[in-house]
């Protein structure tokens, strides 16, 4: 019961802070939570996109893997961050988003040429062994018996591009409310 109280007691506190419930309540808050759901939804956008080509045009199997896989990757981030840009211009950043199209354009250009850099390295460097280990922790709990490489390459290509959201959620944010979207 005392331990209760306790957790209560201070969570009362922590809600009763005046600077928390104004960084809470404040636009850059606002921002954040406006520019995730945009993302999340980004997100989908570009792992569908990366699904269809890999089962469609782009299957990353010999001849051509890694091209295939950098190209997928690639076409399918540049569709979410089209997608991306038209929703923070007129929804999470609409106020700073009157006149300067081009200036606009041209610095989200920027971060997120940077960020699919990012992006297409850590892919294009850690696929194999992510699609092996995965198969092989996958294998070891008896999820899966056999696979070929190019299921193998798939699930890498898609796991590695999971992990690098975090990286490109840190460097898309703040590039975009401080240098993109300032008013």
């Amino acid at each position: 019961m005392q331990q209760v109280e306790e957790h209560s007691s201070s969570a009362a506190t922590v809600a009763e802070s005046p600077a928390l419930m104004r960084w809470v309540q404040s636009e850059s808050m606002r921002h954040f939570i406006k520019f995730a759901i945009v993302g999340a939804f980004t997100w989908m956008v570009d792992f569908a996109t990366l699904a269809l080509l890999q089962q469609t045009l782009l299957v990353p199997e010999e001849p051509h893997l890694r091209l295939k896989v950098i190209t997928a990757t690639a076409i399918a981030f540049f569709i979410g961050i089209t997608v991306n840009f038209l929703l923070h211009r007129y929804w999470t950043f609409k106020g700073a988003s009157e006149g300067m199209l081009g200036k606009q354009l041209f610095r989200y250009s920027v971060v997120v040429g940077m960020a699919v850099f990012f992006r297409l390295i850590f892919v294009l460097l850690t696929f194999r062994l992510i699609g092996n280990t995965a198969v092989d922790v996958m294998a070891s709990l008896s999820l899966i018996e056999d696979t070929d490489a190019t299921t193998v390459n798939q699930l890498g290509t898609s796991i590695a591009q999971v992990a690098s959201i975090p990286m490109i959620i840190l460097w898309n944010f703040f590039g975009h409310k401080y240098w993109t979207y300032r008013k």
